[in-house]
């Protein structure tokens, strides 16, 4: 805490991403290190695990002592509000488990591989060892020039790295800088450095600075500062963020979120980051249950957890997700609902009812009871959380655990429907409409579905797969009915569950977007859930809508804490 505190004022003043210093931690120096270090990497594990709204609160409060009434001002919240983001931080924070340990040769192997590549300027070789969503921070200490904002994806960062070792940096050539692998901060790293030539005599002398493990990546020159006897220095080096990397269910490398949301994804298959392949080791079968065969992705050893999509999304919308959930020691299990994607399609019936929610919720109970799981948690985003909620109305003793996201109960909805609603969600209402919501979409789906749609921030195989939906004619109608049904069946099957008093019996979690509409439509829209169940909590999550794609890590984060 001191340390924070003391360079309080620098961080104000410094423009960029801030992370741990590196030191080199041979020989006794370890143990040593580790005590120095074990504030500020604590610090950044812990917040982690928070929103942004929690860790702005949490630091703020909890490190230097600003009152309530002054973080709300800051963060331009209700005092209300900050106590509460307050409570939920230490609360998160109480809650962390452990962090995993890495497999040391695993990741001194990989670590070796990736200094080669990068020093010998190899770009291909750096590629096939960066996960393609990697994340790339540097921190050049405000001395020396390094990017200011995070450096995205494969073929960026291994263009970043290879020009470590061919391009003249900060006026030093190649040929005057040398790089090798030293212990950093208790792990294996790369420290580049640059030789200097004294006279007279002309030995050469090095200046260092150093890095963490390659499990994750993350390049940071520094500044040694000018020698009163010789041309200033300028040191550069790759801070390498560890990430600690341990094994998994079958056999899966396991990493943190810290390491993820850093850097990429850790070590898996041997490469840094996830695999190429969307959904990589899952299962990928369609499997019938009965009216429809389901197109269902699944894998994992431990408590199973079944997420469910929403609109136009297909189960891909989980890929960022899924993976993280089984690391974490659950069997995750990611369908696509009946019309959406390639699932089958149901004979449409006058009253929508083959596109229910009851009717999709059947299909789940029974595809879990097939997969082997006769009672699972369900997790259910946008209309996705429609289905969830009947899942746990109609089969009580088959949910042990529900999470909504992004939605209320259709007809709450409806019932507080007003010209902001109408407006806003227009759709809603267009959709339910015969015929005309086809002809309008099929002139232009892209157009119609795609305006916000990109594949830098959905990933490219999700976007495919998302494309693929909205261009097939049946799979638009069906998701098309499921708005029918929305306005019908499924608001009243709603209104008779209120009517006889049922409510959902296991916990439930709701967790909404802060930059989608929940609060401005509800104000606190965990009020509009409270009379649907009995032991119910939630909180916001720093996003859009799409949060499963946009913050999969404060998303596993939260899954996690409730479902384990």
């Amino acid at each position: 805490m001191d340390r924070l505190r003391s360079t309080r004022r620098k961080r104000e003043t410094y423009v960029g991403p801030w992370l741990p210093e590196p030191i080199l931690t041979t020989g006794d120096t370890a143990d040593a290190v580790t005590t120095v270090e074990s504030v500020s990497m604590a610090m950044l594990v812990v917040l982690e695990t928070l929103s942004p709204l929690e860790r702005a609160v949490f630091v703020l409060k909890e490190v230097f002592d600003v009152s309530h009434a002054e973080i709300a001002e800051a963060v331009d919240r209700s005092e209300s509000a900050v106590r509460q983001a307050a409570h939920r931080a230490r609360e998160h924070v109480r809650a962390r488990r452990p962090r995993f340990v890495a497999d040391r040769s695993r990741q001194h192997e990989v670590t070796r591989r990736f200094f080669a590549a990068a020093t010998g300027g190899d770009i291909n070789a750096l590629m096939e060892l960066l996960s393609p969503d990697v994340a790339l921070w540097t921190d050049g200490d405000g001395k020396v020039r390094q990017a200011t904002r995070l450096v995205v994806g494969a073929q960026t960062g291994a263009a970043w790295f290879a020009a470590t070792g061919t391009v003249t940096y900060q006026g030093v050539e190649p040929a005057d800088m040398i790089a090798e692998l030293v212990e950093i901060n208790g792990g294996l790293g790369w420290c580049s450095a640059v030789r200097v030539v004294w006279s007279p005599p002309p030995p050469s002398r090095s200046t260092r600075a150093a890095a963490s493990s390659p499990s994750t990546t993350s390049p940071t020159p520094t500044n040694s500062g000018p020698s009163p006897k010789a041309p200033r220095a300028t040191s550069v080096h790759a801070e390498l963020f560890r990430g600690d990397a341990g094994d998994g269910p079958r056999g899966r490398d396991r990493v943190d979120a810290l390491t993820r949301r850093y850097v990429g994804a850790g070590l898996r298959d041997g490469r840094l980051g996830y695999s190429s392949r969307m959904f990589d080791g899952f299962t990928d079968e369609r499997v019938d249950v009965g009216e429809v065969e389901l197109r269902v992705r699944h894998a994992g050893q431990g408590p199973p957890v079944l997420l469910i999509h929403g609109h136009p999304r297909t189960g891909s919308t989980w890929h960022r997700v899924a993976p993280r959930l089984v690391d974490r020691g659950f069997t995750v299990v990611c369908p696509d609902m009946r019309g959406y994607g390639r699932s089958g399609k149901a004979k449409i019936l006058p009253d929508h009812s083959q596109q229910s929610k009851r009717a999709v919720a059947g299909d789940m109970v029974r595809l879990m009871d097939v997969l082997g799981h006769p009672t699972f948690a369900a997790v259910g985003h946008d209309r996705g959380c429609y289905v969830a909620l009947r899942l746990a109305l109609d089969h009580p003793d088959v949910v042990s655990r529900l999470v909504v996201l992004d939605g209320v109960p259709i007809s709450e909805a409806l019932a507080r429907c007003d010209a902001r609603f109408a407006h806003d969600w227009y759709h809603w209402f267009f959709f339910a409409q015969p015929d005309r919501p086809e002809r309008a979409i099929a002139v232009d789906p892209d157009a119609w579905y795609g305006s916000k749609a990109q594949p830098q921030s959905m990933g490219a195989e999700n976007y495919e797969e998302f494309r693929e939906a909205i261009h097939d004619p049946a799979t638009v109608r069906a998701m098309l009915e499921d708005y029918r049904a929305g306005l019908g069946v499924d608001r009243q099957h709603e209104e008779a569950d209120r009517r006889a008093g049922r409510t959902v019996r296991c916990p439930t979690l709701f967790l909404w977007s802060t930059r989608d509409d929940m609060e401005d439509l509800y104000g606190d829209p965990l009020a509009v859930w409270r009379p649907w169940a009995d032991d119910l909590r939630g909180h916001p999550i720093e996003s859009g809508h799409h949060v499963a794609e946009e913050n999969p890590d404060d998303l596993t984060v939260a899954l996690h804490g409730f479902l384990a």
